[in-house]
């Protein structure tokens, strides 16, 4: 066929079987319009390889694409004869539906990547979806650093700057650099506060089209997405896939620089900062810095005061949701992970983690500087304050400064006299829910952590290391100004006070200052005449419940 041979068909391609159809990219005779064709010959951009039967990817009633014809088409030219011309002749009516579950989508390659990703774990079951026989030819491409394969070029391009460290596309409002431009629109957003998508069910505004579905899967409780190895189900394919491998112990993205493993690859670029040093996500109010912009939008809360979700059983509040589904646990009693090696619950699967790291002795963080080892990473960023005397946390009402924003909130409760945790069972009130949960178990007796060298029994897993330190002789905490030694880093800082002379506690009655924060408590009871600690055989009351005991020893001595 010649060239204007096929400059004639051209004009003849626009499809007649309907009104309705505009379809005229095809180059094929008009009587053949719909029909299946052979392909002689394709270019390598459309993935294709020769002499594979392509069909076109939409039909209707009356409008039914048949097979086994080939046409006289001896060569396609690539911008019509491109995958993407197949893709675009469709009823924009008509909703391709799937039939494994509610998912509809007027696009049939959308239909075919959610049967994959949902339903498939391979070719077999979602190719019974799809007519367009050839697009699952195409051969995979092979990264050249590691086993990943892709069909896609343009998909195997990014997964490369993963290992070339390339970043092409660049913020012009900060450092932030990325390997995809559609993730740098998003980016974007975080500085223009742009949220395209919102939620019509609640306020939620997200800038993802898929993040607003997943969204509103909260509000149906609809859970397309199961794990066939347990009864685990989610609303998130890509949760889906990282919870398989739980089961599989698959990790597949591994740092070049140490043995750190992960499930996700941005987890792993998120750990390659520990190495760099990088923090691209800066609060514009202090000199936060962090290496997520999540973490970002939640420390700017600790400004602006903002708690968007709050317990409907008390009046807590929290900056994230997970926070409060923990809560929640408190008043429901649930917790839903367990240690297969003790009687050990909790609420998180990473407190599980580093509980049975009691077990095992696994402690994979280790200080550069000194012989620290921990079971946390934040633990370990913490003690290398230690060295570097790095605190960057400080109270704006007096001196106080600390490596935890934690710590600093406990602090400030200090002076506003907040108490946010009372005990149902007695007039108790702390800054602090595990303290809560460790005061509780005063009443109700319970000791779960026990000694494996004699019977001492504690409701506190740090207690019990201490008192494993009196069996091994153990004092890992040391002053570089004498010879000082404690099985706890807080006496440790108590302890350097005496050398330094700092007194970081003062009385705002008095000149009263004092290192412990116990300490000035104690002593604002002698302004404010509060004694909270009243004997049973009489009406002696004290500051301090060591105080009292030794009164009550008077009782004592005086019986016959």
């Amino acid at each position: 066929m010649t060239t204007v041979d096929m400059e004639k068909d051209r004009a003849l391609t626009k499809c007649s079987e309907t009104s309705e159809c505009g379809f005229t990219k095809v180059l094929i005779k008009k009587e053949e319009v719909c029909d299946s064709f052979l392909i002689e010959e394709f270019s390598e951009d459309t993935g294709l390889t020769d002499n594979k039967e392509s069909l076109c990817l939409f039909s209707k009633e009356g409008h039914t694409v048949r097979s086994g014809e080939s046409s006289s088409v001896e060569s396609v030219n690539q911008s019509t004869a491109s995958e993407n011309n197949l893709l675009t002749h469709q009823d924009p009516q008509q909703l391709h539906k799937c039939t494994h579950c509610s998912h509809q989508s007027p696009r049939l390659s959308d239909l075919m990547r959610h049967i994959r990703r949902a339903h498939s774990s391979g070719q077999k079951n979602y190719l019974d979806h799809c007519n367009y026989i050839a697009i699952h030819n195409k051969e995979y491409k092979y990264c050249e650093f590691c086993d990943y394969k892709t069909r896609k070029s343009s998909n195997l391009k990014e997964h490369v700057m993963i290992h070339t460290g390339e970043k092409p596309f660049r913020c012009e409002l900060c450092d932030y650099k990325t390997t995809r431009s559609r993730i740098l629109k998003e980016h974007v957003m975080i500085h223009t506060g742009e949220k395209p998508f919102s939620c019509e069910l609640c306020d939620d505004k997200t800038t993802r089209s898929n993040y607003l579905k997943e969204h509103v899967m909260i509000h149906t409780g609809e859970k397309p997405f199961s794990c066939e190895l347990c009864d685990f189900k989610t609303n998130m394919s890509r949760v889906l896939k990282e919870h398989v491998m739980i089961h599989t112990g698959e990790k597949p993205f591994s740092c070049e620089l140490c043995d750190y493993k992960t499930t996700r690859s941005n987890n792993l670029m998120r750990y390659g900062m520990i190495h760099t040093g990088e923090k691209p996500f800066s609060c514009e109010l202090c000199d936060y810095k962090t290496t997520r912009s999540n973490n970002l939008k939640k420390h700017v809360m600790i400004h602006t005061g903002e708690k968007p979700f709050s317990c409907e059983l008390c009046d807590y509040k929290t900056t994230r949701s997970n926070y409060l589904k923990e809560h929640v646990m408190i008043h429901t009693g649930e917790k839903p992970f367990s240690c297969e090696l003790c009687d050990y619950k909790t609420t998180r699967s990473n407190y599980l983690k580093e509980h049975v790291m009691i077990h095992t002795g696994e402690k994979p963080f280790s200080c550069e500087l000194c012989d620290y080892k921990t079971t946390r990473s934040n633990y370990l960023k913490e003690h290398v304050m230690i060295h570097t005397g790095e605190k960057p946390f400080s109270c704006e009402l007096c001196d106080y400064k600390t490596t935890r924003s934690n710590y600093l909130k406990e602090h400030v409760m200090i002076h506003t006299g907040e108490k946010p945790f009372s005990c149902e069972l007695c007039d108790d009130k702390t800054t602090r829910s595990n303290y809560l949960k460790e005061h509780v178990m005063i009443h109700t007796g319970e000791k779960p952590f026990s000694c494996e060298l004699c019977d001492y029994k504690t409701h506190k897993s740090s207690n019990l290391k201490k008192h494993v330190m009196i069996h091994t002789g153990e004092k890992p905490f040391s002053c570089e100004l004498c010879d000082y030694k404690t099985t706890i880093s807080s006496n440790l800082k108590k302890h350097v006070m005496i050398h330094t002379g700092e007194k970081p506690f003062s009385c705002e009655l008095c000149d009263y200052k004092t290192r412990k924060s116990n300490y000035l408590k104690k002593h604002v009871m002698i302004h404010t005449g509060e004694k909270p600690f009243s004997c049973e055989l009489c009406d002696y009351q004290a500051i301090t419940l060591s105080v009292l005991k030794k009164h009550v020893m008077i009782h004592k001595w005086k019986k016959p």
